[in-house]
């Protein structure tokens, strides 16, 4: 997995609303806004395909003896399975988006 810059995908800049227009809802794309607090070590099962955004913070992911930093400004495509994610050196405003095709609408 890679950590990416919004600026490479966008001009504009990052939010949960320049977010929302980069995806249709109708076509099954969801999101999952969320802010955690520093200090916090979350253990936690993705089901399916997310990409997580950073808006505000840094937030450190791990999953199977890797650990990537995402920063404000930062994305990461997040495959299947079991992650940590870590929010000790600062509070953390995230948007995740999944792609859910049998949620579409058109």
């Amino acid at each position: 997995m890679i950590v990416r810059s919004w600026s490479e995908i966008s001009n504009e800049e990052m939010s949960e609303e320049s977010i929302r227009k980069k995806f249709d809802y109708q076509r099954g794309y969801r999101f999952y806004p969320n802010t955690y607090e520093k200090g916090l070590s979350m253990d936690t099962l993705i089901g399916w395909n997310v990409r997580m955004y950073v808006i505000d913070g840094v937030c450190t992911c791990k999953q199977a003896g890797q650990i990537w930093e995402v920063a404000r400004g930062q994305f990461i495509d997040l495959v299947p399975g079991d992650y940590v994610f870590d929010t000790s050196s600062s509070p953390v405003h995230l948007m995740r988006v999944a792609y859910l095709p049998q949620l579409a609408t058109i």
